[in-house]
């Protein structure tokens, strides 16, 4: 959950349409607002790992059904004055041809050489689905499965595109997609079956847990949908503007800035790697990209709602938005980690040698002490069995000091120190 400080540090119009919402509405429109704004943005571009890269976003809530998401919908109204306008400036086709078709919202029910027209013909586009299983169930079909477009649109990488019949041929060079899915955890686990699936570091994650108290449906006597419109027009104005640019602008971080965010995510990789292993590290390298696009969007709406936008100069990231960045990450990073445990199937062998021994010499089921008692023996320190007892592949935390080693099921009571001595024998 996003903490309300993050809310007041965020620029306007942000911080005023959050203000109209309160808890989970409040995260979910934020979520919501971040996927569309990202692919709202053209030509505001970073170097990034010595590419070229733009703000688009990939974001999944994942939440129970009746829980809230289908708040999403104010993110989306946020994209619809420019979703209206790219509609009511397509041109009819020349005789003989295709229609080329503008819009800014692209369907996730799509066949795979439909969705590669419509970003031939856009350049960029949202695909914007609350129901997840829309998606999973076009890409189970031969001729939906676009999972490989969705894959290279993220990174900007080229797409080519032929076909006999008709004789279609495409050539995009830089497809800037951004994408935001509300679904189940099982909707989510159709979508990505496994760690090694391409899309799962691709996505920021937010969890929501189902709320058992009814909600107030009564309680607000008009409909807001107009003050998130109002922001849409904003929006709309700026997409025109960047638009009409000839040359890109710049975003880019600070010099300690980059000291800082190069710091942290080694800090990072070296901590997650330890209580996560090999599985882990994809997602943690995708954290960095995520955060600059983050900071993108944030210092691009801070620049322009301020006036200080303009073409002659780059759009350098102020310390109080990559710090608001950052805590924004945090709950990201902690929700990725949560979806890594879920998709995980315990199999040690990813994990660190120590980590390893740790976790087959724990009983099915152990207590705090014993946890601590066993991670010492085998040359663990403290902080990094804490840390480790935080992995959702391994361990059930049943309640306070209590946990279910997941990886096996063991009757009765076995050993560190006989653990310990037979690894030493071998």
């Amino acid at each position: 959950m996003f903490t309300d400080e993050i809310y007041r540090r965020l620029p306007e119009p942000l911080r005023g349409t959050t203000a109209l919402l309160t808890n989970s509405d409040r995260d979910i429109f934020f979520v919501s607002a971040l996927a569309v704004v990202s692919g709202l943005l053209p030509n505001v571009t970073t170097i990034y790992d010595r590419a070229e890269i733009q703000s688009n976003l990939f974001i999944f809530i994942n939440a129970p059904f009746g829980s809230g998401k289908g708040m999403a919908r104010l993110g989306r109204l946020l994209g619809q004055p420019t979703h209206d306008y790219l509609r009511s400036i397509e041109t009819p086709p020349a005789e003989g041809h295709a229609p080329e078709r503008k819009m800014f919202f692209l369907p996730a029910n799509s066949s795979k050489s439909g969705l590669i027209e419509l970003l031939a013909s856009n350049g960029r586009g949202v695909i914007f689905e609350s129901e997840t299983d829309t998606l999973n169930d076009v890409l189970l079909q031969d001729y939906g499965n676009f999972s490989d477009i969705l894959r290279k649109s993220y990174q900007h990488e080229s797409i080519s595109f032929f076909r006999r019949l008709n004789r279609e041929y495409y050539d995009i060079k830089k497809p800037c997609l951004s994408m935001l899915l509300t679904g189940t955890t099982s909707q989510l686990k159709k979508l990505i079956p496994s760690l090694e699936n391409g899309l799962l570091s691709r996505f920021l994650y937010f969890s929501m847990q189902a709320d058992t108290k009814f909600k107030n449906v009564f309680e607000a006597k008009a409909s807001p949908d107009n003050y998130f419109l109002d922001f849409g027009n904003d929006l709309l104005k700026l997409f025109q503007w960047l638009t009409s640019l000839d040359t890109p602008l710049r975003f880019s971080f600070t010099d300690s800035q980059h000291q800082q965010f190069l710091t942290q995510y080694q800090a990072l990789t070296d901590d997650l790697f330890e209580t996560y292993g090999d599985p882990v590290l994809g997602l943690i390298h995708r954290f960095g990209i995520q955060y600059t696009r983050i900071a993108m969007i944030i210092s691009t709406l801070r620049n322009y709602y301020e006036g200080t936008l303009n073409e002659a100069a780059p759009i350098i990231c102020s310390d109080e938005d990559f710090d608001l960045t950052g805590d924004v990450m945090e709950v990201f990073q902690a929700n990725a980690l949560e979806i890594i445990g879920m998709l995980s199937k315990p199999d040690v062998n990813g994990l660190p040698r120590l980590q390893q021994r740790f976790v087959g010499a724990l009983p099915d089921q152990f207590a705090t002490s014993e946890a601590l008692m066993t991670g010492m023996v085998l040359g663990l320190n403290e902080r990094a069995i804490y840390r480790f007892l935080k992995n959702q592949t391994f361990f059930t935390k049943d309640r306070h000091g209590l946990y279910t080693n997941k990886s096996k099921k063991i009757n009765g009571y076995q050993s560190v120190f006989s653990t310990f001595a037979g690894d030493t024998q071998n």
